[in-house]
């Protein structure tokens, strides 16, 4: 038997889908998907997770022998289960919520409606995450209090992380404490990209001719729409027509989003290329 066979009668005999030993061995459904058809190899590495969570010996998933764990359940310790990894971040998730509703109404008795809203919503993002998110929990948290926090202080004090262009003028258009902030906002914007990079640094892309330059598209969209006045040209109707600040804070959003997603596209064409090489 081969081995991509053995991955999948030994996925299919502990009743895992490919999703779910994806999660489990924290790669790609693709890249499980490609174990399977043949078409990639697992590392020495994932070989041996492989073996830990099916029960076998390494010897018996990699040598040509038939799997011993296809035999019944009770020949090996049952593969822990989607549900029982998860269940610290379930946890996490309900105190998270016990907390935001305490929090809530703490301060809406000894403040007002709005205290209570704006500091306990950091608490239920978070507490929502974690019930919904099946991986990296933490780092779509971080990316909500960051979100969370930095349109409450553009709206708050009027700090935007633009205002980092006043750090060498010497002229009277910004507060130090607002250039400071704004510093603070660009330094963990670029921590939070470069851990969404890693923490999806198992997603390999195939460097087609397509998705080199649709990927190469994207990045001059982005710095026209970032480093030239062309952005605002396009925002500044949508600001005129609905009267509100929020397009631009949604107009961030958007540029860091793309930002986030172009960085993440691009290492995995480069990871691609590098396996094909």
């Amino acid at each position: 038997m081969k081995l991509e066979e053995k991955i999948y009668a030994l996925r299919t005999g502990k009743n895992l889908s490919q999703g779910d030993l994806a999660d489990l061995l924290e790669v790609s459904r693709q890249s499980v998907s490609k174990w399977e058809t043949g078409a990639s190899v697992p590392d020495l590495d994932k070989l041996v997770r492989l073996a830990e969570v099916f029960g076998v010996s390494l010897d018996e998933l990699v040598l040509d022998r038939p799997p011993q764990s296809a035999a019944p359940a009770e020949q090996a310790p049952p593969a822990p289960t989607p549900a029982s990894a998860r269940r610290p971040g379930h946890t996490a998730g309900i105190i998270l919520m016990c907390t935001a509703a305490v929090v809530f109404l703490l301060l809406t008795l000894l403040g007002g409606l709005l205290e209570g809203l704006v500091l306990a919503l950091p608490f239920l993002a978070c507490g929502v995450i974690c019930l919904a998110a099946k991986r990296h929990p933490g780092l779509w948290c971080a990316w909500a209090v960051y979100l969370l926090v930095g349109g409450y202080l553009s709206w708050a004090t009027g700090t935007h992380w633009s205002a980092i262009v006043y750090t060498f003028r010497y002229l009277d258009l910004g507060s130090p404490v607002h250039v400071a902030m704004a510093w603070g906002m660009v330094l963990i914007a670029a921590l939070l990209v470069f851990a969404t990079a890693r923490a999806f640094r198992g997603t390999r892309l195939s460097p087609s001719r397509r998705s080199v330059v649709l990927t190469a598209a994207g990045w001059v969209i982005w710095l026209l729409a970032t480093v030239t006045p062309l952005g605002g040209y396009v925002v500044w109707p949508l600001y005129l027509l609905l009267d509100s600040s929020w397009v631009f804070q949604l107009w961030d959003l958007l540029r860091l989003a793309a930002l986030t997603a172009l960085v993440c596209v691009t290492a995995a064409l480069r990871r691609g290329r590098g396996e094909k090489a």
